[in-house]
């Protein structure tokens, strides 16, 4: 993981000064090629600011890495090539809008709860439903933390169980959550 982000620190480093904290801020939805792929809320605000980078950067590895993958299938010869002669056209993804983010947050807001004491305090709170999971701890029925996150055909294959110990990486934390019961 760590040779991944070092060979793309450069690309990371762009993504980042893409996006800046707002005040008051306490969340992130987070679109990667137009799909929303996962959200992340932290009820409160200097919590959510001092975390915001961390968040981030997790976000920005998955766009580098798909983007990665993308390469690798096409040089597989796993996408669809342009025909000889013929340049190739750049795919136009449309930026997502209101509606796709209310979209991703009803599903959301649709998944099953299953929920069990945590270790600590309060509750540990596992969510899966239409194309994601989730996970959220509750307590004194608050929230201080929610995350949902994008899953392809109910199951996210990720990295194994040993690689699991960075839970702040998204492809970990979805993966998780993905093989949880």
């Amino acid at each position: 993981m760590r040779d991944i982000y070092e060979a793309r620190n450069r690309d990371l480093e762009s993504y980042l000064r893409a996006f800046k904290l707002i005040p008051e801020q306490k969340g992130v939805l987070v679109f990667i090629k137009g799909q929303a792929v996962g959200m992340d809320f932290i009820s409160r605000e200097n919590a959510f600011s001092s975390l915001f980078l961390k968040l981030l950067r997790s976000y920005a590895l998955e766009a580098v890495m798909a983007g990665s993958e993308d390469q690798g299938h096409q040089k597989q010869g796993h996408l669809k090539k342009s025909p000889p002669r013929e340049k190739k056209k750049e795919e136009r993804i449309p930026t997502p809008g209101l509606d796709q983010a209310k979209n991703f947050l009803e599903r959301a807001a649709r998944c099953k709860e299953k929920k069990f004491k945590s270790v600590g305090l309060g509750f540990s709170c596992r969510y899966r439903g239409d194309g994601m999971v989730g996970a959220a701890l509750e307590v004194d029925s608050s929230i201080p933390h929610l995350a949902f996150f994008a899953i392809s055909n109910g199951h996210e294959s990720g990295p194994s169980s040993e690689d699991r110990g960075n839970f702040a990486r998204v492809g970990v934390r979805k993966s998780f959550l993905s093989s949880e019961e």
